[in-house]
């Protein structure tokens, strides 16, 4: 399915978050980045939070409410080539 025109499209790579961006996602959520994405527990409220933090890169003032109108992408890595085993 292709999205609309005026729909965003937020590609994150959850891997290259700077530390204050990691602490303003703990602080929106009020837990950790490794509880709001463990086993069994709801990732929209966590992937809205990741949104924010990120498109506050450029937009100081984004709101965790505009983040609910992003297509979120994450950027899957693939195996590690530099490795001896490829992952």
């Amino acid at each position: 399915m292709t999205p609309a025109r005026d729909e965003e499209i937020l590609e994150i790579d959850p891997t290259m978050l700077k530390i204050r961006e990691l602490e303003a996602f703990e602080e929106l959520l009020g837990c950790s980045f490794d509880e709001a994405f463990g086993p069994g527990q709801p990732k929209t409220k966590a992937l809205r939070a990741l949104a924010t933090v990120v498109k506050r890169r450029i937009d100081p003032g984004f709101s965790m409410d505009d983040a609910g109108d992003l297509i979120v992408k994450t950027v899957e890595k693939g195996p590690d080539p530099t490795s001896a085993s490829g992952s």
